[in-house]
């Protein structure tokens, strides 16, 4: 759960970070939305993998719901990396956002 926790942070402010960026322009940065848009969609795909999981613990299950929560995390922390390059005109620390993944991967 924690390491779920860390994504949602990572991307909220990756997400910051391209506001700041981008402001009101965003909405005219077709990449950019399309990397928020695919963070949000794997947190989402997470998210029911989890509570899927819940309601039925099998070793299969346990088996899978890491294997997609590995997968998972790994686009994410790609996708917000590649997010924290565009932005960078911001100040923003992405050693700090993949620590914070890699923390929730342990």
């Amino acid at each position: 759960l924690e390491c779920l926790n860390s994504a949602k942070r990572t991307v909220i402010a990756s997400t910051g970070s391209a506001f700041k960026k981008f402001s009101l322009g965003l909405d005219k940065h077709q990449v950019v939305l399309m990397i928020l848009a695919d963070c949000l969609i794997r947190l989402y795909v997470l998210e029911s993998v989890l509570a899927l999981f819940a309601k039925n613990r099998t070793d299969a299950k346990r088996h899978m719901t890491q294997l997609i929560f590995h997968d998972g995390l790994l686009v994410i922390e790609r996708l917000t990396t590649e997010l924290n390059e565009i932005s960078s005109g911001v100040e923003n620390n992405v050693e700090r956002l993949v620590d914070l993944i890699a923390e929730g991967l342990k």
